[in-house]
Protein backbone atom coordinates (compact mmCIF):
# COMPACT_ATOMS: atom_id res chain seq x y z
CA UNK A 1 0.00 0.00 0.00
CA UNK A 2 1.58 3.35 -1.04
CA UNK A 3 2.12 6.34 1.52
CA UNK A 4 0.36 9.68 1.85
CA UNK A 5 3.54 11.12 0.43
CA UNK A 6 3.44 8.68 -2.68
CA UNK A 7 0.28 9.15 -3.59
CA UNK A 8 0.90 13.29 -3.03
CA UNK A 9 3.73 12.71 -5.40
CA UNK A 10 1.59 10.22 -8.03
CA UNK A 11 -1.08 13.28 -7.82
CA UNK A 12 1.03 15.91 -8.57
CA UNK A 13 2.78 14.73 -11.34
CA UNK A 14 -0.76 13.65 -13.04
CA UNK A 15 -1.75 16.86 -12.21
CA UNK A 16 1.38 18.51 -13.81
CA UNK A 17 0.69 16.18 -17.22
CA UNK A 18 -2.95 17.44 -16.99
CA UNK A 19 -2.00 21.33 -16.90
CA UNK A 20 1.10 20.94 -19.70
CA UNK A 21 -1.87 18.76 -21.76
CA UNK A 22 -4.66 21.89 -20.84
CA UNK A 23 -1.56 24.42 -21.59
CA UNK A 24 -1.14 23.10 -25.34
CA UNK A 25 -5.00 22.48 -25.71
CA UNK A 26 -5.20 25.95 -25.21
CA UNK A 27 -2.41 26.87 -27.25
CA UNK A 28 -4.33 24.73 -30.15
CA UNK A 29 -7.49 26.68 -29.62
CA UNK A 30 -6.06 30.20 -30.45
CA UNK A 31 -4.70 29.08 -33.34
CA UNK A 32 -7.51 27.24 -34.38
CA UNK A 33 -9.57 30.57 -33.53
CA UNK A 34 -7.02 32.65 -35.48
CA UNK A 35 -7.12 30.70 -39.10
CA UNK A 36 -10.76 30.51 -38.41
CA UNK A 37 -10.50 34.58 -38.45
CA UNK A 38 -8.80 34.59 -41.55
CA UNK A 39 -11.10 31.96 -43.17
CA UNK A 40 -14.21 34.18 -42.09
CA UNK A 41 -12.37 37.18 -43.41
CA UNK A 42 -11.31 36.06 -46.66
CA UNK A 43 -15.45 34.72 -47.30
CA UNK A 44 -16.17 37.90 -46.45
CA UNK A 45 -13.80 39.30 -48.95
CA UNK A 46 -14.56 37.45 -51.42
CA UNK A 47 -18.52 37.20 -50.90
CA UNK A 48 -18.90 34.27 -50.27
CA UNK A 49 -21.63 32.83 -47.98
CA UNK A 50 -21.02 29.09 -48.18
CA UNK A 51 -18.10 27.00 -49.64
CA UNK A 52 -19.03 22.94 -49.89
CA UNK A 53 -15.81 20.71 -50.19
CA UNK A 54 -15.75 16.81 -51.18
CA UNK A 55 -16.45 14.92 -48.63
CA UNK A 56 -19.51 16.53 -47.77
CA UNK A 57 -17.42 19.45 -45.59
CA UNK A 58 -19.08 22.73 -45.61
CA UNK A 59 -17.92 25.72 -44.47
CA UNK A 60 -20.82 28.76 -44.25
CA UNK A 61 -21.13 32.09 -42.52
CA UNK A 62 -23.90 33.10 -39.94
CA UNK A 63 -24.38 35.87 -37.93
CA UNK A 64 -23.99 35.24 -34.50
CA UNK A 65 -25.97 37.73 -31.93
CA UNK A 66 -24.89 38.12 -28.19
CA UNK A 67 -25.85 40.54 -25.76
CA UNK A 68 -25.55 41.84 -22.53
CA UNK A 69 -28.46 41.11 -19.95
CA UNK A 70 -27.17 42.09 -16.51
CA UNK A 71 -28.26 43.66 -13.31
CA UNK A 72 -27.24 46.60 -14.34
CA UNK A 73 -29.16 46.98 -18.03
CA UNK A 74 -32.06 44.44 -16.35
CA UNK A 75 -34.91 47.43 -16.14
CA UNK A 76 -33.92 49.06 -19.01
CA UNK A 77 -34.21 45.61 -21.33
CA UNK A 78 -37.55 45.10 -19.19
CA UNK A 79 -38.74 48.85 -20.78
CA UNK A 80 -37.97 48.11 -24.03
CA UNK A 81 -39.11 44.61 -24.02
CA UNK A 82 -42.54 46.06 -22.84
CA UNK A 83 -42.65 49.31 -25.91
CA UNK A 84 -41.70 47.29 -28.86
CA UNK A 85 -43.54 43.65 -27.56
CA UNK A 86 -46.13 44.65 -25.82
CA UNK A 87 -45.01 42.30 -22.59
CA UNK A 88 -41.61 41.17 -21.18
CA UNK A 89 -42.87 38.09 -19.01
CA UNK A 90 -42.18 35.78 -21.82
CA UNK A 91 -38.66 36.48 -21.44
CA UNK A 92 -38.07 36.74 -17.84
CA UNK A 93 -37.17 33.80 -16.23
CA UNK A 94 -36.99 33.85 -12.83
CA UNK A 95 -34.52 31.06 -10.55
CA UNK A 96 -33.00 30.65 -7.22
CA UNK A 97 -29.04 31.02 -7.67
CA UNK A 98 -26.97 28.07 -7.14
CA UNK A 99 -24.35 29.70 -6.15
CA UNK A 100 -25.57 30.84 -3.32
CA UNK A 101 -28.14 28.16 -2.12
CA UNK A 102 -24.80 25.98 -2.15
CA UNK A 103 -23.20 27.83 0.22
CA UNK A 104 -26.53 27.99 2.13
CA UNK A 105 -26.24 24.20 2.89
CA UNK A 106 -23.13 24.27 2.77
CA UNK A 107 -22.93 26.42 6.13
CA UNK A 108 -25.72 24.92 7.41
CA UNK A 109 -24.90 21.18 7.44
CA UNK A 110 -20.76 21.92 8.75
CA UNK A 111 -22.71 24.23 11.52
CA UNK A 112 -24.98 20.77 12.22
CA UNK A 113 -27.55 22.51 11.47
CA UNK A 114 -29.07 20.84 9.02
CA UNK A 115 -28.30 17.30 8.30
CA UNK A 116 -28.08 15.95 4.20
CA UNK A 117 -31.39 13.75 4.64
CA UNK A 118 -32.99 16.80 5.67
CA UNK A 119 -32.77 18.25 1.99
CA UNK A 120 -35.18 17.26 -0.68
CA UNK A 121 -34.29 14.93 -3.06
CA UNK A 122 -35.26 16.43 -6.05
CA UNK A 123 -32.47 19.39 -5.60
CA UNK A 124 -29.73 16.82 -6.47
CA UNK A 125 -27.50 17.92 -3.10
CA UNK A 126 -24.80 15.81 -3.71
CA UNK A 127 -21.18 15.89 -1.27
CA UNK A 128 -18.07 14.23 -1.60
CA UNK A 129 -15.04 14.45 -0.73
CA UNK A 130 -12.71 17.01 -2.60
CA UNK A 131 -8.69 17.85 -2.30
CA UNK A 132 -7.58 20.87 -2.10
CA UNK A 133 -3.64 22.18 -2.87
CA UNK A 134 -2.47 25.26 -1.92
CA UNK A 135 0.95 26.71 -3.66
CA UNK A 136 0.49 24.67 -6.56
CA UNK A 137 1.99 26.73 -9.85
CA UNK A 138 -0.56 25.99 -12.57
CA UNK A 139 1.96 26.32 -16.11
Amino acid sequence: MSTISEMAADYFAAREAYDEAHAESSARHKAMKEVERKLIDKLIDEGQQRVEFEGGLQVSLRNQFSVSCTDANNQAWRDWLVETEGDDTPYVKEMIQKKFVTELLRKRVEAGELSEDQVPEEFGLNTFPALYVRGWNSK
